[in-house]
């Protein structure tokens, strides 16, 4: 329910709120609290959602707050054509939702912050996927044995960072499309479970075919341990990709590589093969103007 304060002034006007609302919400009542929310407002989530889907809202510069640490969610929550909006916390369990069915999933919005939400699977499912918006932030999250922890696709601004991805069955973030300037940071990758046939990567990164190349992406300060590739654009390239200051500890090849990335750099990486590992972890890459200096490959000590 909304609280509000009242002053003898406003004795004749009570339902006019005097400052941000603070609404609780569970799943019988959230679409309608949802739809009467102003910017600055505070809407807490309590108990469980089998999904949520929220729509067609414009908070503006001030935006809404929405904080869910009290709330479980075993469906898909979806934002959807929204803009300002800063989500905190929140557990998902996506063990029964399939090999595509997802924790979160953000369309055609601006202005979105996801903080600390806690993602759980059985090997299977996405975690947060972001198509087609602007300014997606996503970070100090934990993911655990999915598919796919974090997914930016045609991202125009974005960050990810601070968030951990524990025995993913195959990679922890994904930027495809036609994504720019989307900065990845602080992340890490640590003991992976890859599926059979899988092919992981801590951070992977594609450009669609018919769309613009990947461009202004910066990939800095990442952790990759165990059995996983770790940091890689393989796929039709990139303009302005800047990979720098990660380590990647791994089992797999390719360490770090960046295919056809023009103007780019790779540059103060620590990249190591583990003890009794099949292949030796590289550093590759190809392109115009591309510099690949100030690195340390080696086996791991």
């Amino acid at each position: 329910m909304r609280n509000y304060c009242l002053t003898a002034a406003m004795c004749m006007a009570v339902t006019t709120p005097c400052a941000a609302a603070t609404s609780t919400a569970t799943a019988a009542t959230i679409a309608g609290i949802f739809a009467s929310a102003k910017p600055g407002d505070l809407i807490t989530l309590s108990g469980e959602f089998a999904g949520l889907t929220l729509a067609d809202r414009d908070f503006g510069t001030t935006g809404i707050k929405i904080g869910a640490w009290g709330a479980t969610f075993r469906g898909t929550v979806n934002l959807r054509n929204l803009v300002g909006v800063s989500w905190r916390g929140g557990s998902f369990a996506v063990e029964a939702l399939g090999r595509t069915q997802r924790a979160m999933s953000i369309y055609k919005s601006a202005r979105i912050i996801i903080d600390m939400p806690s993602i759980g699977g059985d090997g299977g499912g996405q975690g947060i996927i972001a198509q087609s918006s602007s300014a997606i932030t996503v970070k100090n999250g934990s993911y655990r044995q999915l598919r796919i922890g974090i997914g930016y696709t045609d991202i125009a601004t974005g960050t990810i960072s601070g968030n951990v991805f524990t025995a993913m069955s195959s990679d922890g973030i994904n930027i495809t499309g036609a994504s720019s300037r989307v900065t990845a940071s602080a992340n890490r990758c640590q003991l992976p479970e890859p599926s059979e046939g899988a092919h992981p990567d801590c951070i992977q990164l594609w450009s669609d075919t018919g769309k613009p190349q990947l461009r202004d992406i910066t990939l800095t300060n990442n952790r990759v341990y165990g059995a996983t590739q770790g940091i890689n654009l393989f796929d039709r390239g990139g303009v302005r990709i800047v990979i720098t200051n990660n380590i990647v500890a791994t089992s797999y090849p390719q360490g770090i590589a960046c295919y056809l990335c023009d103007a780019s750099r790779i540059t103060g990486n620590v990249v190591t093969t583990e003890p009794g590992a099949r292949w030796r972890t590289m550093i590759n890459g190809t392109g115009v103007g591309l510099v690949i200096s100030g690195n340390s490959v080696g086996l791991k000590p």
